[in-house]
């Protein structure tokens, strides 16, 4: 029997007809018993994993957020630090980031030591002064160590690829 994340497939049953495209359509059997008529290309795609009570129980389990080991986290929201951690990430790795192409695209990287641990961003950069963010020493440099500083929006301003 075939199956997709929760949905195991039971039976071809009448096609879902969408203007002049026919999409197949499956009765299934989820893992938590119900049965289900579903849509075979929204099962493949990973659209529709299961007869609706996984999403109720990521509603209702209470998650423990994965940044919590590093304390800085309070009721919920993330630390100024963390902002700026996560930040430099998007505009780094994310082709979907507003900014992107002026960082990762003209490849600017982020060290191994920061991509995927934020305990050893803070370990290196310290807390984050008020009115400060996240700058690069030299705005052609990675992100790294011996590259970035904590600066003020003028400091930045004075940094840009364009008075350089």
């Amino acid at each position: 029997m075939t199956k997709y994340n929760r949905l195991t497939l039971i039976e071809e049953i009448e096609p879902y007809i969408w203007g002049n495209k026919k999409y197949k359509k499956f009765l299934c059997k989820c893992d938590c018993g119900t049965m289900v008529e579903v849509r075979l290309d929204k099962m493949k795609l990973g659209n529709t994993k299961s007869c609706g009570c996984y999403n109720k129980e990521l509603i209702t389990k209470p998650h423990k957020p994965t940044n919590l080991t590093h304390g800085h986290t309070k009721k919920g929201n993330v630390s100024r630090e963390f902002h700026s951690w996560h930040g430099m990430k998007q505009r780094c790795t994310n082709p979907k980031t507003k900014h992107y192409n002026y960082y990762g695209g003209r490849g600017i990287t982020i060290c191994d030591r920061w991509l995927n641990s934020f305990t050893d961003f803070i370990e290196d950069m310290g807390p984050r002064p008020e009115g400060k963010s996240l700058d690069r020493i030299n705005n052609d440099g990675n992100y790294e160590p011996n590259n970035c500083k904590w600066s003020t929006q003028v400091e930045q301003l004075k940094n840009r690829r364009i008075n350089a």
